[in-house]
């Protein structure tokens, strides 16, 4: 292989790994903010249970 094609492959392959780590990073953040969404949906509503047992 000339040296052109095996850096065009090296920074084929950075470029690939760039991505794909840019990719993770902003999948775990939106999926981070889920959870957390989930975990005070949970928070409320086990609250407004609680409150309900009470009055009764």
């Amino acid at each position: 292989m000339s040296r052109w094609k095996t850096s065009w492959v090296v920074m084929a392959n950075v470029g690939l790994m760039i991505a794909i780590l840019a990719f993770v990073a902003l999948y775990s953040i939106y999926e981070g903010k889920d959870n957390y969404r989930t975990q005070v949906e949970h928070f409320v509503n086990t609250t407004v249970a609680m409150e309900r047992v009470t009055e009764s």
